[in-house]
């Protein structure tokens, strides 16, 4: 017997609506319970003068997969119950940022750096065998890789082997896929890591004329002076392989030649305000104290990152010699939806990213810049 042919169908559903309700007033009531204890840990934090930051990534994190786990085994949408953690975590916070004045809700402190050093080490370990799928499971993230990728090719391509560049170096090679493009249009190649597992896989690869040396670039880039037609510092790398990235660049480069450095962008609109849901990219930049957290399979690594602005990075240029020829800049739209945006069942369409990721590169070059990733192509003089 269908619904309709059931006489007391009405019935049921008008008695289900009420359910839905009372368990509704129920969310509501504990809602408001919820943000009254968020209160009374702020006043606590107040009154003992508790300076630890609001926002403290690897605990936020945990609650979070506490719940997601709870979802899977209700056979209840993960994603969404994550985005709805999110929310309540984010009201509380923005409730304790209200009692405590706190304008920013990260840590200002300045981390130290070994500790940073030993955190990129111990993530690179966990990334490098699978850095293949880390970089596809992230619509945006995979996007941005490819898009510098062609900024790249376009700049730097050849159209016959005799027009190859004699040397390009890679900082932050990775598992050397971007080498390896590099090695259709330089006579030789070198890529750096810090990470020993990532030099060992990119050896697998068994490129001619391509060398892959692990290397702490913090202590300088290991070539000569005037030596070099390319560096190249990807995907966020030259915010985090070296301080002295402009110094040293300059100092390697032959003149007239090129350097594509892309940084974590300090104007990000992502950086300026707590978002209350896991975005498209699995990072979170912190200007106050020159950090980036990156999640990775529910834990947070906390890494030197050291971003940038369309106006450092022509001052540093100057400074060093070094005259910019391009800057450009992600789409902040990648940095405020919800990763769940992202997921077909939700009905993300690719002609909708595609779209985005059109509007991009119309708008790439134009300021002001306020994705989470900033690049600039530059010249020795």
């Amino acid at each position: 017997m269908s619904g309709k042919e059931d006489p007391a169908w009405e019935e049921k559903l008008e008695q289900a609506r009420k359910n839905v309700e009372e368990v509704t007033d129920n969310i509501i009531d504990n809602f408001f319970k919820r943000q009254k204890l968020m209160r009374e840990i702020a006043d606590a934090k107040s009154q003992k003068g508790d300076e630890q930051p609001i926002f403290q990534h690897q605990r936020e994190v945990n609650l979070i997969n506490k719940y997601v786990e709870r979802a899977k085994k209700e056979n209840i949408n993960a994603t969404m119950v994550e985005l709805l953690v999110g929310e309540l975590m984010s009201f509380g916070k923005w409730e304790q940022g209200k009692i405590l004045n706190r304008k920013g809700y990260l840590n200002t402190d300045p981390e130290n750096p070994e500790v940073l050093k030993t955190n990129l080490k111990k993530l690179t370990a966990q990334v490098a065998k699978h850095y293949d799928a880390y970089d596809k499971e992230w619509n945006a993230t995979t996007h941005i890789i490819n898009r510098e990728r062609e900024c790249i090719k376009e700049a730097f391509k050849v159209s016959t082997p005799e027009e190859k560049h004699d040397l390009a170096i890679d900082l932050g090679c990775a598992n050397g896929d971007s080498t390896e493009w590099l090695s259709k249009n330089f006579k030789r190649v070198i890529g750096y890591d810090i990470s020993p597992e990532f030099i060992s896989i990119a050896r697998e690869k068994n490129l001619p004329s391509v060398e892959f040396k692990e290397v702490d670039l913090e202590n300088g880039i290991p070539q000569d002076d005037n030596s070099v037609d390319l560096v190249l510092a990807n995907f966020g790398s030259a915010s985090e392989v070296s301080s002295n990235i402009f110094v040293e660049t300059s100092r390697v480069l032959k003149v007239g030649g090129k350097a594509f450095l892309s940084f974590y962008n300090e104007e990000a609109i992502a950086n300026k305000w707590w978002r209350p849901w896991t975005n498209a990219f699995p990072i979170m930049i912190n200007p106050a104290n020159n950090t980036l957290d990156v999640e990775y399979k529910g834990t947070v690594y906390t890494i030197k990152a050291i971003p940038a602005t369309a106006q450092t990075i022509q001052r540093q240029a100057e400074e060093n010699g070094l005259k910019v020829s391009k800057v450009s800049g992600s789409n902040y739209f990648w940095d405020f939806c919800p990763s769940l945006f992202f997921h077909e069942e939700f009905g993300a369409e690719d002609k909708v990213i595609q779209s985005i990721a059109e509007h991009e590169i119309k708008t790439e070059e134009t300021p002001p810049f306020l994705g989470q990733y900033i690049q600039t192509i530059l010249e020795k003089r």
